[in-house]
């Protein structure tokens, strides 16, 4: 844990603690430990939807925020409140984390260093249980899986993109020193910090370098997207963006891919009205249903031309 209380000046609107920016380190890493130490693993999810007795209570998480506040001074209370929310997503995260590494030991019949988390010894019996049992078996089985079927996972390790901004924008104030210009200028925001964090870097003539296949295939993809928006092929529409359409797979609801764990409303910020109004579902709709009467009415001018 840090030493001391330190004073956190900003926060961003996700909660996310901004000034000063080297405050992200001690953070997170006093998040992971307040998690690791406060609550017990008998616990088996953060926020359970089906048996109460196995999700961590709301005790225990208000417990964890108040021993993070014995170390981080906010602003005000309303940069509190903002910070909480985001806070408690992160703790649920760092649980499911530790609880991935103590399975390790579960596979390899091991036990954990118990100096390392005393706390959590008298709750290893119930662990090992759960874990050895048929339905924890599946379950995780179904989650290596998915993991293996994410094509780019990101390599910003725990502390995520917020760490990084301040690096990627000294690069790209180097570069303009020194007269080069980024081949991604004019890129969307989030499909450049999405680039950036998934294995590409601008190089020092500001070509984008990627280390592997997949994240020059991603490149590729941005920029022929890129180039449809330009010919009018293809017109963004909030999730459903130049990044979304790159991927080929849909934005996944309270989270936007390359800003990190923020819901749609602040990820898409643009658009924020639309997501308090039924107006754009319904045009949609209204759309998808002119398309299929269009489609109708062509099949059917077809056929009496067939007839005559």
């Amino acid at each position: 844990m840090p030493q001391g209380r330190t004073v956190i000046n900003a926060v961003d609107a996700s909660g996310e603690p901004v000034d000063p920016i080297t405050v992200q380190g001690p953070y997170k890493t006093a998040i992971g430990n307040i998690v690791r130490d406060n609550v017990p693993i008998k616990y088996q999810s953060w926020n359970g939807k089906e048996d109460p007795n196995l999700t961590v209570p709301d005790q225990i998480k208000e417990l964890c925020w108040e021993k993070l506040l014995e170390s981080f001074i906010f602003p005000s209370d309303s940069a509190r409140e903002i910070a909480k929310k985001k806070v408690l997503k992160t703790m649920g995260e760092r649980f499911k984390q530790f609880r991935c590494i103590l399975y390790k030991h579960v596979k390899a019949g091991t036990e954990p260093d118990w100096d390392q988390y005393p706390s959590q010894r008298a709750y290893w019996a119930d662990f090992l249980a759960y874990k050895s049992s048929t339905k924890a078996k599946e379950m995780s089985q179904r989650n290596t899986e998915n993991a293996l079927s994410n094509p780019l996972p990101h390599n910003l390790g725990t502390r995520g993109i917020v760490r990084k901004l301040p690096q990627w924008d000294a690069e790209f104030q180097e570069m303009e020193k020194n007269g080069v210009v980024p081949e991604t200028v004019g890129w969307e925001m989030r499909s450049l910090i999405f680039a950036l964090s998934h294995g590409s870097s601008h190089g020092p003539d500001g070509k984008l370098v990627s280390k592997d296949e997949r994240a020059k295939h991603l490149v590729k993809r941005i920029q022929e997207v890129r180039e449809e928006v330009s010919s009018g092929a293809f017109v963004p529409d909030r999730e459903n963006d130049v990044l979304s359409r790159a991927l080929g797979t849909k934005e996944h609801p309270g989270r936007v891919r390359g800003m990190g764990l923020v819901p749609w409303e602040l990820g898409f910020a643009e658009y924020s009205d639309s997501y308090r109004s039924r107006s754009r579902s319904k045009a949609q709709r209204e759309a998808v249903v002119d398309d299929l009467m269009q489609k109708v009415r062509d099949e059917m001018d077809a056929s009496r031309s067939k007839v005559a």
